[in-house]
């Protein structure tokens, strides 16, 4: 764990003082005076700058989950846009249980947006999952490159977290972002650039019948993970999400 900045949290450990941001260790002060056997003419322990400890600390690393969401017009159907959903508010009720914030980003028609930053308040979540409308082409490209900007404004703000990209498509991309260029060969291109240590991948695949090769391809190349949903039993979704066998 990388020590905090600021100073702030639990302490791990103790060194020679430097600027006495994180605090007097006092114990391991006391401990380093008595062992050198530093005293004054009646037989008190001194404690001069040579015992001085400071205490090393570091603040709970937070775990960020960024869902990004395809609103396009082919999540049209029932069953696709209940998946997505369904999917969602799984993935959100484990986020409620282990206290961990939540950020949106919606992708359609030519680009993507961050509809909600990451907050603890999963009841917002709710409500823009409640409130999603779905319409136009599917900028997929543009939706990673969203997401992945949110959780590194995330993980600059905390220098030991780490962050999930969930992402809720179809898969069928039709938007790049170079006009002109190949879709599908441009996602391929650029997934290498989305993979960070501290990002993880999860990619929701909403297709309907055999699975898509896209999303299967770049869940690979970001070393991420990939779920095709059975969006006809919400019991085989919920299995699905916890890596069980139907």
């Amino acid at each position: 764990m990388e020590e905090s900045p600021r100073g702030r949290g639990r302490q791990v450990r103790s060194r020679k003082a430097r600027d006495l941001k994180g605090g007097i260790a006092l114990r391991d002060t006391i401990y380093r005076a008595a062992l050198e056997g530093i005293s004054d003419a009646a037989g008190k322990l001194h404690i001069g700058p040579e015992s001085l400890r400071e205490a090393v600390r570091v603040e709970p690393s937070g775990f960020t989950v960024i869902f990004t969401v395809d609103a396009s017009d082919s999540m049209g159907s029932v069953e696709r846009l209940a998946a997505a959903k369904g999917a969602a508010l799984y993935l959100l009720s484990q986020a409620y249980v282990r206290r961990l914030k939540v950020g949106m980003v919606v992708f359609r028609g030519e680009s993507a947006y961050t509809v909600l930053e990451p907050t603890s308040s999963l009841s917002l979540v709710r409500r823009q999952l409640a409130a999603l409308s779905i319409g136009e082409a599917t900028p997929l490209a543009a939706g990673l490159v969203k997401s992945r900007e949110l959780a590194l404004q995330v993980l600059d703000r905390d220098g030991s977290g780490t962050a999930l990209i969930a992402v809720l498509t179809d898969g069928e991309a039709n938007v790049p972002l170079t006009r002109g260029r190949m879709t599908h060969e441009e996602l391929y291109e650029m997934a290498p650039s989305l993979v960070h240590p501290r990002i993880r991948y999860l990619f929701l695949d909403t297709s309907p019948g055999e699975p898509g090769a896209l999303i299967r391809r770049l869940a690979a190349q970001t070393g991420g993970r990939y779920l095709h949903l059975n969006t006809g039993e919400s019991g085989d979704l919920i299995k699905a999400l916890k890596g069980q066998k139907g």
